[in-house]
């Protein structure tokens, strides 16, 4: 399992990335960054999961509870880069109802702006 990364998005948006397995331990760190960059100033947060190999179901869960958290606060948030197993077991526990899940970083980061400016 390697550390979540952070960098600056596009339009004001951070990203976060992750690799390797999300676990619950993974999930909480990812959480965590996403919420040190709203603190930083960044409008919105997507998450790239584009190099997460595989997921527990305690993972899934946990991932699914820091984004319901952190838009609950009113954080623009949207997913992308996953693998169909993981995108499909992310909306079974709800995360599409609570942000948006795109196939691309560069349609995550259209979504955020146009969550911003609404």
């Amino acid at each position: 399992m390697r550390q979540p990364w952070a960098a600056a998005g596009s339009g004001g948006a951070a990203v976060v990335g992750a690799s390797g397995s999300l676990d619950v331990v993974q999930a909480r760190q990812i959480g965590a960054a996403a919420r040190d960059r709203a603190a930083d100033g960044a409008v919105g947060v997507v998450l790239d999961l584009t190099g997460t190999t595989f997921a527990d179901e305690i993972g899934v869960l946990t991932l699914a509870e820091e984004v319901l958290v952190l838009t609950g606060a009113g954080l623009p948030m949207a997913l992308c880069g996953m693998q169909p197993h993981l995108e499909e077991r992310l909306h079974r526990a709800g995360v599409s109802r609570q942000a948006a899940v795109c196939d691309t970083l560069a349609d995550a980061h259209r979504l955020i702006a146009a969550a911003v400016e609404a």
